[in-house]
């Protein structure tokens, strides 16, 4: 995580904190939100917490950049209404991912993205009613810059024109 991400952190109300094995992201109403990354031998894992919870895992990944465009989309959501901006509404059913990826299930509540080669995608969110990996589809190739500009854009141009 880069000076880039810290100031769209503080942008949405997060301040980023370096730990000895860990990096922790907050919301900076007294923590609130907390997001924690973790890395063990080549697996990236990605928490998150509210208040007094504990952590719960949201995506593992064996590509580090997977974690930050997860975690800068997440951080867009919130900024996003700091700004007043409108809502995007992103799919979330398993066929609305993408196009060019499939909505794959794996075992223990995770699900993963295919690309309509085959290719498995190494970024696994964990499965919830509203399916976070659908989400993922829609940036999982683009730039930490372009997922920024998108979600800071009134319309979400230039990734997620389609959902506002």
């Amino acid at each position: 995580m880069n000076g880039e991400f810290e100031a769209w952190a503080a942008e949405a109300g997060y301040e980023v904190f370096r730990e000895p094995d860990s990096i922790v992201i907050a919301s900076v109403n007294g923590g609130e939100i907390r997001y924690e990354v973790t890395v063990a031998g080549e697996v990236v894992t990605v928490t998150r917490a509210e208040r007094a919870e504990d952590p719960a895992p949201q995506l593992r990944s064996t590509d580090v950049l997977d974690a930050e465009r997860y975690l800068t989309a997440q951080l867009g959501i919130d900024l996003r209404s700091r700004r007043e901006l409108p809502r995007l509404s992103f799919p979330y059913e398993p066929e609305d991912a993408a196009p060019g990826f499939h909505f794959e299930k794996l075992d223990g509540g995770w699900a993963t993205l295919l690309r309509s080669s085959g290719e498995i995608i190494p970024a696994a969110l964990k499965d919830t009613s509203m399916n976070p990996v659908v989400r993922f589809s829609y940036y999982v190739d683009a730039s930490t810059e372009e997922i920024r500009r998108s979600f800071a854009d009134p319309s979400g141009a230039p990734l997620f024109t389609f959902v506002v």
